[in-house]
C-alpha cells in the first residue's frame, strides 16, 4: 500500500471516484451532480470504468483525506481494497442497485443526504474480509450464488440495471442449476464432506437479514 500524505491546505481533501455504468447512475444521471454540488469546492470527481483500483490508488498515493466511492457493491469493494491500511478514509455514495454495504452502514440513498452525511461524519473502523488477499465487504461464494449473479450480469448488458430484472434471473437461474458440488470443508480444525449447491461466506450482518439467513449477530460492523 503507498504511504500517503496530508494534501495541502489549499486543495481539495476529499476524491470522488465514479461509475458511470452503475445502475443509480444510468436511472438517475443527475444524483451524482448533485452530490457533487454539496461536496464542493472540497472535492475532485474520477470517472473509472472495470476496476476502480487504478483510480482509488492514485488517490490514496496523492493523499486525500476521503475517498468517496460512488457506484454500487463492486465499486466500494475495489476502492476499499485500495484503501485499507493507509491514512484515507472510506466513504460511500450509493449509486448501485442494490447498494447492500451502503444499507448496512445506514447511509442515505439519496445522493444529496448522502453527500451530506459524509461531509458530517467521523470515521470509524470496520471489519472487512479477505479472499486470496483481496477484500470483500459483503460475501464471498462459490456455486449457485455466482451463477445468478452471471446472469443477472447478462440480462443488465441487455435490458438495463433494474432490480426486478435481477429478481427475474435470480429465479430463472435457481430453476435450471442442477449442479451441485462435493466439497471437503475445513472449519476450526474440523473437516467435513457435503454435497451442496454453494458456499456462502458473508461479512454483511445486512445482508444476511435481507436473505432471511442467521448469523448476523456473529458478524462485527
Amino acid at each position: 500500500m503507498a504511504d500517503s500524505t496530508d494534501p495541502p491546505a489549499d486543495r481539495p481533501d476529499i476524491c470522488v471516484i465514479a461509475n458511470p455504468g452503475s445502475g443509480a447512475a444510468r436511472r438517475n444521471p443527475g444524483a451524482l451532480d448533485a452530490a457533487m454540488r454539496v461536496f464542493r469546492p472540497r472535492a475532485v470527481l474520477r470517472h473509472f470504468r472495470g476496476d476502480p483500483a487504478l483510480v482509488a490508488r492514485q488517490a490514496v498515493a496523492e493523499g486525500y483525506r476521503i475517498i468517496v466511492a460512488a457506484g454500487g457493491d463492486g465499486t466500494v469493494a475495489g476502492v476499499a481494497h485500495e484503501v485499507q491500511g493507509s491514512r484515507s478514509a472510506l466513504a460511500v455514495l450509493p449509486l448501485g442497485t442494490f447498494n447492500y454495504f451502503a444499507r448496512g452502514i445506514a447511509m442515505p440513498e439519496e445522493a444529496t443526504a448522502a453527500a451530506e452525511a459524509i461531509l458530517a461524519g467521523q470515521p470509524h473502523a470496520i471489519s472487512v474480509g479477505t479472499l486470496n488477499g483481496r477484500v470483500f465487504l459483503n460475501n464471498v461464494s462459490i456455486g449457485l450464488y455466482p451463477t445468478i449473479l452471471e446472469e443477472r450480469e447478462a440480462v443488465y448488458a441487455r435490458f438495463g440495471r433494474y432490480r426486478i430484472l435481477a429478481h427475474l434471473a435470480s429465479l430463472r437461474t435457481i430453476l435450471r442449476f442442477q449442479r451441485p458440488y462435493r466439497m471437503d470443508l475445513a472449519l476450526d480444525g474440523q473437516r467435513q464432506r457435503t454435497r451442496t449447491p454453494m458456499v456462502f461466506i458473508a461479512r454483511s450482518a445486512y445482508q444476511l437479514d435481507q436473505f432471511g439467513l442467521e448469523g448476523a449477530q456473529a458478524i462485527s460492523a
